[in-house]
């Protein structure tokens, strides 16, 4: 499998890391995103995407934006979900710089904005 980026922005319900990834891109055995401080990169020993394991000679639509990211490393399972409005009010609202003052009018809106947003102060 070559390397894929998934051009989306999921939840990632860990409590020791950014509870959001941003598009997540895939080399196995390593899964890497950018998130709204740093970024995070994982090793993975296996991988789940929509309740399929992938490996090496899996094949995965680029252009498809999976439902849910199930990274196995180290020993913990780190699950990301698609990022809903749904999810943002109930888990991230009160979590997130400026959360209690954003609404979005859709998933679409959301997703975008995540994905548009300069959060490194660099002006990509």
């Amino acid at each position: 499998m070559e390397g894929i980026t998934i051009n989306g922005v999921y939840y990632v319900d860990s409590p020791d890391m950014n509870p959001v990834a941003i598009r997540p891109e895939i080399r196995l055995p390593s899964v890497a995103w950018e998130d709204t401080s740093h970024g995070r990169v994982l090793q993975c020993t296996k991988l789940i995407i929509d309740g399929s394991e992938i490996n090496s000679s899996t094949s995965i639509d680029p252009n498809r934006i999976p439902n849910h990211i199930d990274i196995i490393s180290q020993g913990k399972t780190y699950k990301l979900e698609k990022l809903t409005n749904e999810i943002f009010n109930e888990k991230l609202k009160d979590r997130v710089a400026g959360g209690k003052n954003m609404n979005f009018n859709s998933d679409a809106a959301l997703q975008e904005y995540y994905l548009k947003a300069d959060f490194y102060g660099v002006g990509l």
